[in-house]
């Protein structure tokens, strides 16, 4: 059986005191506890970002050496290198080729298009 403790003391004045002292007490543990589950946060959340720097590292050195690209370039480096070769092939047959002129009809072998109109068998293309 448990005992309980009455911690009342003779006269009010000295149970107001005892009372007060307890609520001190638990304030100051609470502001203890609080702080320490804080910086146990600012910990966690340190490593966390510590270990996302090293695999950074890692993977762009991994990169760096293995000659390969790293990001988004990895994704997209051969058809940025196709497009580059499209547009280097085409610039070097016609110089002054337009970005609205297609690859198929550059207007050098036929002339310029005068008017194009629909005809029930197809477009007609005037020149």
């Amino acid at each position: 059986m448990t005992n309980t403790y009455n911690i009342q003391g003779p006269t009010p004045f000295l149970r107001m005191i005892i009372k007060a002292v307890f609520a001190i007490g638990a304030t100051i543990a609470g502001l203890f506890l609080f702080a320490a589950s804080a910086a146990f946060a600012i910990f966690v959340i340190i490593g966390l970002i510590l270990i996302g720097l090293i695999v950074f590292v890692i993977v762009w050195v991994r990169a760096k050496v293995f000659g390969k690209p790293f990001g988004p370039q990895m994704r997209f480096s051969q058809t940025f290198q196709d497009l580059d070769a499209q547009f280097k092939t085409r610039t070097s047959h016609d110089p002054h080729a337009s970005k609205s002129q297609s690859k198929r009809y550059s207007g050098r072998e036929n002339g310029p298009i005068i008017d194009a109109h629909r005809t029930p068998e197809g477009w007609s293309v005037d020149q």
